[in-house]
């Protein structure tokens, strides 16, 4: 990749393409893992939310 009299540093087009596929692969890939990742999280805090209020429910009709 480099020159050997070091003048001038030349990187092949497939270079280029491959750190293109690379950067572009890696986007989705967190794209999709953030979209699953709130996606779990809500279905937690639905359940939870849900638990808690049956509890609540419960224990006003106990008192």
């Amino acid at each position: 990749m480099l020159n050997i009299k070091g003048k001038r540093m030349f990187i092949a087009w497939y270079w280029i393409v491959l750190i293109a596929l690379v950067v572009v692969g890696y986007f989705l890939h967190l794209k999709r893992y953030c979209r699953a990742f709130r996606q779990d999280r809500d279905a937690l805090l639905e359940a939870r939310n849900k638990y808690l209020n049956s509890t609540r429910e419960e224990t006003a009709e106990k008192g």
